[in-house]
């Protein structure tokens, strides 16, 4: 059986997408993944950071009944914050796991990648391990189109649906990827 393989797409990853009229035309339409120096979300908030906050509001003398209050709504807010963090992964029922590493909000995710469009892919691929067995970092992108059978299926599907910026990393099992028998 083949071992599952694992693709992090780091910080210089990017992504052109181009139609086919685009490409016979020569227009791009460029996605570019922003340097992220510290590998983390911003916006994400766990529940011993709600709590630092709400002992920030005690230093203010805030009255107890308030303090009550304030408590239980940042401990809302931070539970929705969390069921939120949920849909930033997932799994497919035939063990495709993509994970976003770098969300886009919907109101700045102007291009999202479709099938038919070209993408120049720069990429290292791991095993389950964490062992590196492919990259193309330092090196020209890899250009296929989506959704034509050029790559894996499992890379197909994962690349499908990204938004200008976004960062995903993606677990593709074997089937998704070379086959049982692996690659020649």
């Amino acid at each position: 059986m083949m071992p599952s393989v694992t693709a992090f797409f780091g910080k210089e990853f990017f992504h052109q997408f181009r139609t086919e009229a685009e490409r016979r035309k020569g227009r791009r339409r460029r996605v570019k993944t922003p340097d992220e120096k510290t590998g983390s979300f911003k916006n994400f908030y766990t529940l011993s950071t709600v709590f630092n906050v709400a002992q920030h509001f005690s230093l203010v003398a805030v009255p107890m009944n308030y303090m009550l209050l304030i408590v239980s709504i940042l401990v809302v807010a931070g539970l929705a914050i969390a069921d939120e963090e949920q849909k930033l992964s997932w799994k497919d029922d035939d063990g495709l796991e993509i994970k976003i590493i770098k969300p886009i909000k919907k109101e700045k995710c102007k291009i999202v990648s479709q099938e038919g469009d070209v993408v120049d892919q720069f990429y290292k691929l791991t095993d389950k391990d964490g062992k590196e067995i492919g990259s193309n970092f330092g090196k020209k992108p890899y250009t296929f189109t989506l959704g034509k059978g050029q790559v894996i299926e499992g890379m197909d599907r994962a690349m499908t649906g990204m938004c200008i910026g976004e960062k995903r990393k993606v677990t593709i099992p074997g089937k998704l990827g070379f086959g049982k028998d692996g690659r020649d």
